[in-house]
């Protein structure tokens, strides 16, 4: 069971968590990315001790996700959350790109939808950007 609210340890655990998964997984190289920087809702609770086991786990686990952005957004303007995805298709809940539009990072009509072409270069960026700045850099790989 996944709660509804968070322990300021367990946002900043779940944080270094995404890092350092980028980190592992992913090299920007020149204006590319290569690897898998992503990582699950349920992994990401999972590493904080909880599982998600119905439909509002998994809405709290995208809370969870949506907390983590805060301290980042203040240290780079990023949405740490882009690279933590639904395990079926691969991408970021809807609310991501909602909290994106509240705080006018995205520019779209209504109500966003994860399909969009908006919507899906807005998140590309996000991920490149969080690649770039959390991922191996191609001249820092030590062979």
């Amino acid at each position: 069971m996944v709660p509804k609210t968070f322990t300021d340890e367990e946002i900043a655990t779940s944080r270094l968590f995404i890092i350092k998964n980028v980190h592992k997984n992913s090299i920007f190289s020149s204006s590319s990315l290569r690897g898998n920087p992503y990582t699950t809702y349920q992994n990401l609770v999972a590493n904080i001790g909880y599982s998600i086991d119905d439909q509002i786990d998994g809405l709290n686990a995208g809370i969870l996700a949506g907390e983590t952005n805060r301290p980042e957004l203040d240290k780079t303007g990023l949405l740490l959350s882009a690279v933590v995805v639904n395990h079926e298709d691969m991408r970021p809940g809807h609310g991501f790109f909602v909290f994106a539009q509240e705080l006018e990072m995205l520019q779209v009509d209504g109500n966003p939808d994860p399909d969009g072409f908006e919507e899906l270069s807005f998140w590309t960026e996000q991920v490149k950007r969080i690649v770039r700045l959390y991922g191996k850099q191609v001249g820092r790989l030590i062979l």
